[in-house]
């Protein structure tokens, strides 16, 4: 119980016994539902001046609202004293709301149209239960809308979506049961704080959206993406949880982007960071982000440091770094693996990667030694180098990937040195417009295609024991190679002739991940 002072026509009252919700200091216009003059939401909007808070009492409103002027709908429950400057349907000048009442439920009337839809500046809604509708609530083309502590359910396509809208805050709402529970396009600035957002086809969704604050929200049990960025630049995302989603945190293809503990947690795949370039790779994220309780490791810019089995990272990314060594460290169910861009004179030795989205990903980078390392059951390749020189991939044991064991492509003066390479859906090693790479002493066995090189040339095949495949080596539109002492062995073809096309490939497997660049 809380003692209140109001104020009304000139004097104070003392309230006592009255139990306090909200007070609201902004002069409300007038009552809207049920038994007022406005017994629908929309005819409220009408007659409402910009500026004016309405009330919406308890009831169930089937109707899709467009809101084209700056007002404020808060629900009953929110409220518990109001100053009426515009009078009410009641007549009295104030009133007291002391008991919470029922929900004030908002229902799309068309479920091809948004429940409510925001074309103006400064709109604030509080307190509202919205269902059904294309969207819950559509924001579009203006800046500084106030949505809190609503609960959105059932929109086909986002629970909340701002277009082209900025400046905006989303706090403390619960969406659910949508296509994605918050959607921002093409959005700048704006503040997401606390909200839940659960049981979705995706969670919280950014695209082509900059400077945004995304701050203790929790994700969970969304079908696909907990949090997801893409084209998505200088954001920053701390303290929220993704939780039992299919995929926990992926950026995509975004610049810049900065996060600090953050927890993912319980996610079939955790974490992804990916682009079309190098430089989108350059994040911000602290080892105060943990997967699962472990931290994650984004070296960016870092020199002479060693990752080992004590640090137990369950993500590890080398960016613009050298002399690094990742040394004895496990990573499995639902890691990325180790991603290493534009990094050089650097060490992968004796690390175990199980079922992760790809083993080891080399781009951009030269002097790299992948040795000794166990590679089993990655989506992807075991390990792909792309557009790199001098990388030295020895004594790997790399079995059931879900492409190739090995890939190369576009690039140049590497080596695969006694690796076993085994199982793999596509082949064993795939050289792929790459150019003097050497092929020593490996064992490759029962892949699709033992070794598969296509356009590039100039590659030593040597001294490699090729069996139990549809095809030993396969040689596509590649020259100048040198064949010496391979050993093949039980394969179905142990080479191919020029007139023969490429193998193909069998099905790939059903994968949960975003579509992305190379494998």
């Amino acid at each position: 119980m809380t003692n209140v002072l109001i104020w009304v026509a000139g004097g104070f009252f003392l309230l006592t016994s009255l139990v306090i919700t909200a007070f609201l200091t902004t002069p409300v216009c007038f009552l809207a539902g049920p038994g007022t003059d406005y017994p629908r939401v929309q005819d409220a909007i009408r007659v409402a001046q910009p500026g004016c808070t309405v009330i919406l009492l308890a009831g169930e409103y089937r109707e899709n609202i467009v809101i084209t002027k700056p007002i404020r709908l808060i629900s009953r429950s929110h409220v518990t004293f109001a100053f009426f400057t515009q009078g009410s349907s009641g007549g009295v000048p104030f009133a007291i709301f002391s008991a919470p009442p029922r929900p004030i439920t908002i229902v799309a009337a068309d479920p091809q149209r948004p429940a409510i839809e925001i074309r103006a500046e400064g709109v604030e809604l509080r307190g509202l239960v919205i269902r059904g509708g294309s969207h819950g609530i559509l924001v579009s083309q203006t800046r500084r809308t106030y949505l809190i502590d609503n609960r959105i359910s059932n929109s086909s396509q986002a629970g909340i979506a701002l277009i082209n809208a900025h400046e905006s805050t989303l706090q403390n709402n619960e969406i659910s049961q949508a296509d994605t529970g918050i959607l921002l396009e093409n959005s700048h600035k704006n503040h997401l704080v606390s909200n839940q957002v659960t049981s979705n086809a995706r969670g919280l969704v950014l695209k082509g959206s900059r400077e945004n604050e995304i701050r203790t929200n929790r994700t969970l049990a969304n079908q696909s993406e907990g949090i997801f960025l893409e084209y998505s630049d200088q954001n920053e995302l701390v303290g929220n949880q993704s939780e039992r989603n299919a995929l926990g945190l992926v950026i995509l293809s975004s610049n810049a982007n900065t996060l600090r503990a953050n927890r993912i947690d319980r996610n079939p795949r955790s974490l992804r960071v990916w682009g079309d370039v190098p430089g989108q790779f350059v994040h911000d994220i602290e080892r105060s982000n943990t997967i699962d309780g472990r931290a994650v490791y984004y070296l960016v810019g870092e020199k002479d440091i060693t990752i080992g089995s004590r640090d137990q990272p369950a993500f590890v990314a080398l960016v613009n770094s050298e002399r690094i060594t990742v040394e004895g460290v496990t990573l499995s169910n639902g890691a990325e693996g180790i991603v290493v861009v534009n990094t050089q004179n650097s060490k992968l030795q004796n690390n175990v990667l199980l079922n992760t989205i790809r083993g080891i990903y080399v781009w951009n980078s030269r002097e790299i030694e992948i040795s000794g390392n166990r590679i089993e059951r990655t989506e992807a390749s075991g390990i792909t180098v792309m557009g790199s020189q001098g990388i030295r991939v020895l004594r790997n044991l790399i079995l059931a990937s879900g492409s190739h064991g090995v890939l190369l492509q576009n690039s140049s003066g590497n080596e695969l040195n006694g690796n076993q390479l085994e199982g793999n859906r596509e082949s064993g090693a795939r050289l792929e417009a790459s150019r003097k790479v050497t092929l020593l002493q490996n064992q490759i066995r029962n892949n699709w295609v033992g070794v598969f090189l296509e356009q590039g040339g100039a590659n030593v095949i040597k001294e490699n024991w090729i069996r139990e495949s549809q095809f030993g080596i396969f040689v596509h539109q590649s020259s100048d190679n040198q064949f010496a002492n391979n050993r093949l062995e039980n394969n179905r073809h142990d080479t191919n002739t020029s007139e023969q096309p490429p193998p193909p490939s069998p099905k790939p497997a059903p994968s949960t991940q975003p579509s992305s660049g190379g494998s």
